[in-house]
């Protein structure tokens, strides 16, 4: 399993917004039925581009993402950007991702919003296997 420490930049000041478990495919189908939909297949968001591991070298980063394809990620927010908030208030969410096309707004998509989001964090990975 990993546990990755989710921060809303790649910058030394990022706020840390979420943490997010990731498992073998093997692993999550041995989840009973009902924790399945809690989780989320990486497949798509490592093909389309969504995920990356910024200031990680080419090679290293397809090869790990590679591996990444084939994981699922349990992943709790705790702070909420987009709102604007100073602090991390309410409770935490379950989030999920895209996980296939015509799930993300064109718009979003194109850069044409001006308000921080957090599509595509710094995925800063603590590697506990």
């Amino acid at each position: 399993m990993r546990q990755c420490l989710i921060y809303d930049t790649p910058e030394a000041d990022a706020k840390l917004i979420g943490l997010e478990y990731i498992i073998s495919e093997n692993l999550f189908l041995t989840l009973p039925d009902e924790e399945k939909p809690l989780w989320h297949s990486h497949l798509y968001e490592v093909k389309s581009g969504v995920l990356f591991m910024p200031r990680v070298p080419g090679p290293i980063e397809r090869q790990d993402l590679e591996k990444v394809c084939k994981t699922y990620g349990k992943t709790i927010h705790f702070w909420q950007i987009d709102k604007g908030d100073n602090l991390p208030l309410g409770l935490p969410q379950l989030m999920m991702t895209l996980t296939r096309d015509g799930q993300l707004d064109d718009e979003l998509a194109r850069g044409k919003y001006t308000e921080p989001i957090s599509l595509a964090p710094d995925l800063r990975l603590n590697t506990n296997n």
